[in-house]
């Protein structure tokens, strides 16, 4: 996988230490593999990452369930197929900063998922998922 950034550099060269570009490096040798499965959280490891992503329910509405499977696939690739974020390393953490109108960011899958909560549970409980 090559990570460039918008000006083309890759993400290697640019402000990584060694032991960032070898993170990196590791986690582009293995396939995202399921660790753990519960009911609201789902652990995956590649190589040395570990991350926890909601898992994907069948009661999810459409819009949520596209862009959350988009982010879960972005953070499990590397790379955004939405927006063209790729993950980095910058001292020792990793991140995958999408684009500002990328529908998987984390930030516009909260509001997506708060406005379908208000639509699902508009005089109940939101902690409750529906019954399926």
């Amino acid at each position: 996988m090559t990570r460039q950034g918008s000006d083309g550099a890759a993400y290697g060269q640019r402000g990584a230490t060694e032991y960032d570009r070898g993170f990196l490096a590791e986690v582009d040798r293995h396939q995202p593999q399921l660790v753990r499965a519960e009911r609201y959280a789902e652990t995956w490891r590649r190589g040395p990452l570990e991350v926890t992503l909601n898992p994907l329910c069948d009661w999810y509405p459409p819009p949520v369930k596209a862009a959350l499977q988009t982010y879960r696939q972005a953070v499990l690739d590397g790379h955004c197929p939405a927006c063209g974020a790729y993950s980095r390393m910058t001292e020792g953490f990793w991140d995958l900063e999408h684009g500002e109108t990328c529908t998987s960011s984390p930030e516009a899958l909260a509001l997506m998922a708060g406005a379908a909560v208000l639509e699902m549970f508009p005089a109940g409980d939101p902690d409750a998922p529906p019954e399926v």
